[in-house]
């Protein structure tokens, strides 16, 4: 019974997710209100503070949001059972607010939109903590994550992806995604086992 009901939980949290995602449709009105906006200063950025979490709802166009929204939904249809709501939302919480924060202090940029970076994060974060579940398949996946951040910091992303979703892709969020998930798999880690 209690199975039962904490899918039907968090049934209702991925609803709410995917609607959130839907919801914030790309328009400019809701773009200037919800989206990270980078080049200011500290004052100003803090003063918002809505935008850590909003930036990384609302997206650049349709397409940008249908890339993310398929990432997001094929990392909860492979991780459905193991993947509780309390860890879920932590971790998109966490990443959103490091890569908010970070990009912020990096200043490369003049806004960012997007849930890319969040989605980065979570993936390293489920490989990590369920990798005694399939070992090899795992970790070859996260070798290939941490490749693809490591050329993505060097070379940049795809000019076909720029082009297919309209705006550059912020590489550094991908980067402080997967480096938000690692250092909260560690932490978390870490106080488990010393209260254990």
């Amino acid at each position: 019974m209690r199975f039962d009901q904490r899918l039907i939980i968090d049934n209702k949290t991925f609803f709410v997710s995917c609607v959130l995602l839907i919801a914030c449709y790309p328009n400019e009105l809701i773009l200037n209100f919800l989206r990270l906006n980078l080049n200011v200063g500290a004052q100003e950025f803090f003063s918002q503070p809505w935008r850590l979490i909003t930036g990384h709802i609302v997206h650049s166009s349709w397409t940008h949001l249908f890339l993310n929204l398929l990432n997001f939904l094929l990392l909860r249809l492979v991780f459905y059972e193991w993947l509780s709501v309390r860890v879920f939302i932590s971790v998109i919480l966490v990443c959103a607010l490091v890569i908010s924060l970070g990009l912020w202090w990096i200043g490369d940029l003049a806004f960012y939109v997007g849930f890319s970076g969040i989605i980065h994060g979570l993936l390293v974060y489920l490989l990590l903590n369920y990798r005694s579940k399939h070992p090899i398949l795992f970790s070859m996946i996260l070798v290939f994550v941490f490749g693809k951040i490591i050329y993505e910091q060097l070379y940049g992303a795809s000019p076909d992806l720029v082009a297919v979703i309209g705006v550059n892709v912020a590489t550094d969020s991908h980067a402080l995604g997967v480096l938000a998930s690692l250092s909260y798999f560690t932490l978390k880690r870490k106080f488990q086992t010393k209260y254990e």
